[in-house]
């Protein structure tokens, strides 16, 4: 039987990064009322796409301060250069999905010597650096900025065993749609209480030690048991 590819997608922003960047920058340089957007979102009163752009409407700095700011600040998880090697070896592709801005990630990828990878996220008016969000183009809802569904393989396939590691409301979409999530935090609960087929996470350490163990299962097409 021939291996299935191992598809692997993943959130940035407190799932490879150690904190929230936006979270980060939003606490130190907004008007503290960004919490009542973030609030209306987790209330579902609001959506992210409309949120998002307010929130960063209310920030005193720009957006290459805030890059700044997050390259000398932003640190990843320490395992996860150490996953990227492992996964490589094994023939699998990583894919980064992220909510936030991509000259953000892109900045703290290049520090850490693997800008190589793939990232799809939002970005801002560079021509006037300003705070004109500007959502990832490729959509298949209008609930999220960057709707990260749009990245996901359109349909289940043998060839290919799909993964997504994430931790937050915008990860929820995309996780209903994967073979094995690998899930903390607000997306952890969303599992269980969805019962979906995922493995809970602390760093990347883990998921590397749970898909290591793993790999003979996704050769034979079987499916991970929920934890």
């Amino acid at each position: 039987m021939t291996p299935r590819k191992l598809l692997i997608f993943s959130d940035f922003d407190g799932t490879i990064s150690t904190q929230d960047g936006l979270t980060l920058l939003l606490d130190k340089f907004a008007n503290p009322s960004w919490w009542e957007l973030e609030r209306a979102i987790r209330e579902k009163k609001m959506t992210e796409r409309e949120a998002l752009p307010k929130m960063m409407h209310l920030m005193r700095i720009s957006p290459k301060q805030a890059k700044d700011f997050v390259f000398s600040h932003l640190q990843i998880d320490p395992h996860f250069k150490e996953f990227v090697l492992w996964a490589e070896g094994v023939g699998a592709s990583i894919k980064i999905l992220s909510g936030g801005f991509v000259d953000f990630i892109d900045t703290v990828l290049k520090r850490e010597g693997i800008s190589h990878l793939e990232v799809q996220a939002n970005s801002w008016n560079k021509e006037i650096d300003q705070w004109e969000v500007i959502p990832y183009s490729t959509r298949l809802c209008e609930e999220q900025c960057h709707c990260k569904c749009a990245a996901l393989p359109a349909k289940r396939s043998e060839e290919n065993f799909v993964i997504y590691i994430g931790d937050g409301h915008t990860d929820l979409c995309p996780a209903k749609k994967v073979d094995l999530v690998f899930a903390k935090d607000f997306l952890l609960e969303f599992c269980k209480t969805h019962q979906m087929n995922f493995y809970a996470f602390e760093n990347f350490s883990d998921i590397q030690r749970q898909l290591a163990n793993f790999l003979f299962k996704i050769d034979t097409g079987l499916r991970a048991e929920r934890t």
